[in-house]
């Protein structure tokens, strides 16, 4: 089994913008000035377009590609699989999702499907840097782009075996939450915490993301120690061993708009293991709060993004340990159904 991931910075190419033709002479007319007007209105446009989301560059193909064939190329965990990059990624997702779709659910688990797609799902990021710039927006980098602009951080974060086995130091990772109150108020990663409605990011920016349904590191074993509410007497220590549990690394993963839809099967394959008594509880819940604490007693389900997220202000909620007056007031809920994110790499 793989017990933690790789780094190395992707730099972010944008397109290089050539300066376009503009008068030989020093005529100041009219027409040569509309010239010129319409030469910088279309310079200022290809810019515009050689940038992200939100005119920002936050990743694009060219940084996936090269955030996805170093993961590929130099992670242990993928050597086997078909395709390059983000290819490959993208391949290994549809096969996790067919062979779960193989399986027709029934009424209630269609039902728990339809509704776990509609939650509101939330990205949270803890760091002992405020990454926002003077305009407010907040730049996210991976651990190879934080090493390529010199920026300092705890190295001490990423295992060493985590690095040769998944390679997945390009990338930027959340936490992933439902519920529009805050779950998770504190981390060993810093006291300051980003939360960031998945909706909010662009899906020209979210198609090249992908879930890992558990952290990798630690793909055999339960997110907590306790054994939730929702499990039946019958049931407490099937919880905690086998076929419940011992998921191959590659199983666990799910690309671009392939992400929520992939969770919320992996959850229902895996509630069949359970007795009926303790699968139909589960299955039934509609509330945010009890599906967050379903699925974060399963598993410690995580979104990465290749080489950085740039996002406006009006994208992400900041909480400072110095501001928590101004924080979310939400009580989090009971470690044995909510436990704590602990394995970010940032």
């Amino acid at each position: 089994m793989y017990k933690s991931t790789v780094l190395k910075p992707v730099i972010n190419k944008s397109p290089a913008i050539k300066n376009l033709p503009t008068s030989s002479t020093n005529s100041t007319s009219s027409k040569d000035n509309s010239a010129l007007s319409a030469v910088g209105s279309v310079q200022a446009a290809l810019q515009k377009m050689a940038l992200g989301a939100n005119g920002h560059s936050s990743g694009g193909s060219q940084n996936a590609n090269s955030a996805y064939d170093h993961m590929v190329s130099n992670g242990d965990a993928w050597k086997e699989l078909n395709g390059r990059g983000k290819e490959a990624i993208s391949l290994l997702s549809k096969s996790n999702i067919n062979k779960l779709q193989s399986s027709i659910p029934n009424p209630l688990e269609r039902e728990f499907i339809a509704n776990f797609k509609q939650q509101p799902f939330y990205l949270s990021h803890f760091s002992s840097k405020d990454v926002r710039n003077k305009q407010g927006s907040a730049e996210f980098l991976s651990r190879k782009q934080l090493q390529k602009k010199k920026v300092s951080f705890n190295t001490k974060n990423t295992a060493q075996l985590d690095l040769d086995s998944f390679a997945t130091d390009d990338f930027v990772f959340f936490a992933l939450e439902v519920g529009d109150n805050n779950q998770k108020t504190s981390s060993r990663f810093g006291d300051i915490n980003y939360r960031i409605p998945l909706d909010a990011v662009k899906d020209d920016i979210k198609q090249y993301g992908h879930l890992e349904a558990a952290d990798l590191a630690q793909n055999d074993q339960r997110p907590g120690t306790k054994v939730p509410d929702w499990v039946s007497y019958d049931d407490k220590d099937k919880f905690f061993q086998g076929d419940v549990i011992d998921h191959e690394i590659i199983d666990l993963v799910f690309y671009g708009k392939d992400m929520i839809e992939g969770l919320a099967y992996r959850i229902v394959q895996d509630l069949r293991e359970f007795s009926s008594a303790t699968r139909d509880k589960a299955l039934k819940m509609k509330d945010s709060k009890e599906v967050n604490g379903l699925m974060n007693s399963l598993y410690r389900p995580q979104v990465l993004f290749p080489h950085s997220l740039i996002l406006d202000p009006k994208q992400f909620k900041y909480n400072a340990a110095s501001n928590k007056s101004s924080a979310s007031k939400a009580a989090p809920l009971e470690r044995k159904t909510v436990p704590a994110v602990q394995h970010f790499y940032v």
